[in-house]
């Protein structure tokens, strides 16, 4: 519009995408975009505003800027030198929602890339780390992996954005096979020194081959309580305290495997679907809403306290 003037704009770097013109596979990478495919360079910013500060969390970094001038104020950086990063480039991406978790004086984030697959020469381990910084100056508090936190984990990434109370940490992960099936975790951390507390595996499905995108789950803290869409077809309540599942309810999965629109050329015979992608639930004090991930899908109505459907509501 004519009537918006721009006060300020900020250009975010990415070293990975840049690594990537270095791979030693360049020809997968040059087929990648031949065919119009994804990489899990791609994400989401989504900025968040607290008082006068603007966080950006740039997948490989969290930044900080003066929400009215633009000055950055700090910056953390995860280390990338190395050939690991550009390796795990080139596999299929993710549909993540990643932004940051602000505590009163703690910058929580999830930096580092995941992939939903890859070929057997790639790396075997995820980049993904969940860092807690100073709120004040950015310095690094705590970071931890998954395969940290416990060693069942291993091949486990993190994913989305964790969300926080006083005491405790919540992070969703996932562990994806080449083989299509896909497991979903919560943990909660202690806030203070990262240490785990709590797992709960929520939910595992066959989801599919790579020749298909995956949505990552999301999640509502309400309460004490922690409301996640894992996308893979069931909705459930935690216990934060205690990580006793309290309630799942299985969501119907006939609509997720919806075709995308044709692609053109040489990418033509590879037919790529997408599964669903529903937001995190919306929880009020009596009532969970599920948002529906197709167009001619319901929502779904859900008892917060006893996880019994209530409703569908046609959009």
């Amino acid at each position: 519009p004519d009537d918006v003037t721009q006060l300020w704009s900020i250009q975010i770097d990415n070293p990975f995408t840049q690594a990537r013109s270095q791979s030693s596979r360049r020809r997968i990478i040059n087929r990648q975009r031949q065919q119009n495919l994804p990489n899990a360079a791609q994400g989401n910013l989504i900025p968040m505003i607290q008082g006068d500060r603007l966080f950006v969390n740039s997948q490989q970094g969290i930044s900080v800027y003066d929400r009215l001038s633009g000055r950055p104020l700090w910056q953390y950086q995860m280390d990338t030198d190395g050939p690991t990063h550009s390796n795990m480039l080139n596999s299929g991406t993710l549909d993540h929602q990643r932004s940051v978790c602000v505590t009163e004086n703690r910058v929580l984030g999830i930096v580092g890339f995941m992939s939903q697959w890859r070929a057997s020469w790639q790396l075997k381990k995820h980049q993904t780390h969940l860092v807690c910084l100073d709120m004040q100056n950015g310095n690094l508090l705590w970071e931890t992996q998954p395969v940290q936190l416990d060693e069942g984990l291993d091949e486990v990434f993190f994913h989305g954005t964790p969300l926080a109370d006083d005491r405790r940490v919540y992070v969703l992960m996932r562990r994806s096979q080449n083989s299509g099936f896909h497991t979903v975790y919560l943990a909660a951390l202690d806030i203070t020194d990262g240490r785990l507390l709590w797992k709960r595996h929520l939910a595992s499905a066959a989801m599919g081959n790579h020749n298909r995108t995956y949505a990552l789950g999301e999640m509502t803290l309400y309460q004490g309580q922690v409301y996640v869409t894992d996308n893979l077809g069931t909705v459930s309540a935690i216990d934060g305290l205690t990580g006793d599942m309290l309630w799942l309810v299985m969501l119907d999965r006939s609509f997720d495997s919806q075709d995308v629109e044709e692609k053109s050329l040489v990418a033509q015979h590879r037919r790529r679907t997408t599964a669903a992608s529903r937001p995190a639930p919306i929880v009020t004090s009596s009532k969970v809403l599920v948002s529906p991930a197709w167009v001619n899908e319901p929502a779904q109505v859900i008892d917060r306290l006893t996880g019994n459907p209530l409703r569908q509501l046609d959009a």
